[in-house]
């Protein structure tokens, strides 16, 4: 009888157990999802006299704003987004790339912190904190749902410099191959190799790294985040179907072209 007993009381608390881990692992299942920013969502902006901003996210890409208390800011103005762990960048045409740190407190609390450097050890100089919290009756959304984006530049893409000097690789000429892979889902891959011209491989580096391109009124504007790195802003240029020039923020365009 003891026996019997004890096993039940094992078998209760295991159940108990388990039940509480399950529904604490449930409660807050917002914080589970890749992107928690999908939606609606409404937040003050300490930089602006705590004005109010309401804002939806797409699984696109692209999100608008509005500041709805302010004559002549109600939007809604456009942008585009991605997400990178606990990172998400932003960019708007009147503001230009954006980070930021966030937090999930509950389903409809996100604490966003605004990144106002990033260090050499690749660490983050953070400023303000605002609550993102939930339009009330606004669409929630549960899923897992990865990024679907839409943009004439998918697909892989070639930049080839040969027998150039080169000074931060040493003296003599170099061979630059670069290969990009940009996906629908938010992931630009690339690799990268160094050579002597018509020599060794003196250099290869691979990586993969999410990005997002918008359309800024016919001018697209490529935002790719690295950890540890930070985010960077480029622009891309068409040449025609099969050439593009990319510029990086401050550097000279360069060519790539369409790996068919």
């Amino acid at each position: 009888m003891k026996k019997t007993k004890l096993l039940l009381t094992t078998f209760v608390a295991v159940l108990t157990f388990f039940g509480c881990s399950n529904d604490g692992d449930s409660a807050v299942w917002l914080a589970d999802l890749s992107n928690p920013f999908l939606g609606q969502w409404e937040s003050k902006i300490p930089s602006m006299d705590n004005a109010r901003m309401v804002s939806e996210y797409k699984t696109d890409g692209t999100f608008t704003c509005g500041f709805p208390d302010i004559p002549g800011y109600e939007g809604p103005f456009n942008g585009g987004y991605l997400v990178a762990d606990n990172v998400m960048v932003s960019y708007l045409s009147f503001e230009g790339a954006a980070g930021y740190t966030f937090k999930v407190v509950n389903n409809d609390t996100i604490n966003v912190t605004e990144i106002e450097s990033v260090n050499g050890d690749g660490s983050f100089v953070l400023g303000n904190t605002a609550p993102f919290t939930r339009v009330a009756g606004s669409t929630v959304n549960r899923e897992n749902k990865p990024f679907e984006l839409s943009h004439p530049f998918l697909g892989k893409w070639n930049f080839t410099m040969q027998n150039m000097p080169v000074p931060e690789y040493g003296q003599g000429n170099f061979d630059i191959v670069t290969n990009y892979d940009v996906k629908a889902n938010g992931t630009l891959a690339y690799d990268f190799k160094v050579s002597a011209s018509g020599g060794d491989v003196l250099m290869t580096e691979t990586a993969e790294t999410p990005y997002v391109i918008f359309n800024n009124d016919g001018s697209y504007v490529l935002v790719v985040y690295e950890a540890g790195e930070g985010f960077e802003t480029g622009t891309i240029t068409p040449v025609d179907n099969n050439t593009i020039l990319l510029t990086e923020e401050g550097g000279t365009p360069v060519p790539l072209t369409r790996i068919p």
